[in-house]
């Protein structure tokens, strides 16, 4: 088993935490002023999340956190204290130890390179302290922002999965794969 994950991390410009239920009316909001990119991307974005919504997905990613080491992440703006980011730490197989790193960024606030700034310190952090030995990034192959997160944060791409997934409007989609192990760090 892995230790713990650290929380909180602190970046250049953010603050990187296990989410709060104090937090529900901000990740609404984000997810609110961000909903039509996140439908194409996410599929949990099929609908408009309600207040009572975020509340029950926050109740659940801190249930998942120890015992499925599950670290959903919560970015803060070290500044301002808004909400900026949801990434983490998601497990894949806990023998090896494998993780993959997804993430999304508020519209407000994409281009600014905090969700690469955010997913360097959660790679950092899964190698060092959780002793991840691979961790990967997924994303939708028609995905160039994500992609290019993934490339600045030192990520090569290993492999593309063809027509693995569809996405919520039904159409078929292809993932890319990239990968670090503790090997290549």
């Amino acid at each position: 088993m892995a230790d713990p994950f650290p929380t909180p991390l602190q970046t250049e410009r953010l603050i990187l935490r296990a989410p709060e239920f104090s937090d529900a009316p901000a990740l609404t909001a984000a997810i609110d002023e961000t909903f039509d990119q996140l439908r194409i991307w996410m599929p949990w974005a099929k609908s408009r999340k309600t207040l009572e919504d975020s509340g029950e997905v926050i109740d659940r990613m801190l249930k998942q956190w120890l015992p499925e080491q599950n670290y959903v992440l919560f970015g803060f703006d070290r500044e301002t204290g808004e909400f900026v980011l949801a990434s983490g730490l998601h497990p894949l197989n806990l023998e090896v130890p494998s993780f993959h790193i997804g993430y999304w960024c508020r519209t407000s606030h994409q281009g600014k390179g905090y969700v690469t700034e955010a997913v360097r310190a959660i790679r950092d952090a899964g190698f060092e302290t959780v002793g991840a030995k691979r961790i990967e990034i997924r994303c939708d192959a028609r995905n160039k922002a994500s992609q290019a997160v993934a490339e600045r944060a030192g990520f090569p791409l290993e492999t593309v999965h063809r027509n693995d997934f569809r996405d919520n409007e039904g159409k078929l989609r292809s993932t890319h794969v990239y990968v670090l192990t503790r090997d290549d760090v």
